[in-house]
């Protein structure tokens, strides 16, 4: 019975590990502006949203701007609410922005223009994209402002320390930044119960013989 409980337990463990990866994402449709409530759907409750509305900013360095100053940033494509965070040299706006995170497996934000001279950094990863990852180059569709959600791995969100967004040149223009964990797929849930049941079935069959034999198997 031990040895079918360790197999059950180790069985479990196994579909519950998840080796770490490159980060993955998923970029949406063009100047469609933030999509806060349709993002949350793949969202756990609990997941934060940062839109910078109020004026303030949840990440050290960046600056909340509004409306656009040419040279230096420009509203997201799409976007129609008032207040945005952009990353640059300057001269009235700073680089990096940099936001604590950790034991989070989704990070999604709307970004206002792919440029190969816009990078975000995992902190904890060594993991960092910058357009060109997005097959981005400039000049292309992607300077449309596009949402953007960075899936992580079991592994990655717990080794997470947050994220560093950085522009060489002006600017990096993001918008209603959402963190959180991604709500499991059906598949997974009944892989879990399934796993559970059978651990559950062998308790009860070890205390069943238990109970008929009067003896312990210890």
């Amino acid at each position: 019975m031990k040895k079918l409980l360790a197999a059950l337990a180790f069985s479990a463990a196994s579909i519950l590990a998840v080796p770490a990866g490159a980060v993955t994402f998923t970029v949406g449709d063009a100047n469609t502006g933030p999509t806060t409530t349709t993002t949350l759907t793949r969202f756990a409750p609990g997941a934060r949203v940062f839109t910078f509305e109020d004026g303030t900013s949840p990440f050290t360095g960046g600056t909340v701007v509004s409306g656009a100053s040419p040279g230096q940033y420009a509203v997201p494509q799409g976007d129609t609410s008032r207040n945005f965070l952009a990353v640059g040299p300057g001269p009235s706006i700073s680089s990096p922005a940099t936001l604590a995170l950790s034991g989070v497996s989704q990070i999604a934000f709307y970004w206002g223009s792919i440029d190969s001279f816009n990078t975000i950094t995992f902190n904890g990863l060594g993991q960092s994209f910058n357009g060109l990852a997005f097959d981005g180059a400039d000049g292309d569709t992607f300077r449309n402002g596009r949402e953007v959600v960075f899936n992580l791995t079991g592994a990655e969100a717990a080794a997470l320390t947050g994220i560093t967004l950085s522009s060489s040149t002006n600017a990096f223009e993001l918008d209603d930044v959402i963190v959180g964990n991604a709500v499991p797929e059906p598949a997974t849930y009944g892989i879990m119960s399934l796993g559970l049941g059978l651990i559950g079935a062998a308790l009860r069959r070890r205390r069943s013989i238990t109970g008929l034999t009067g003896l312990n198997f210890a």
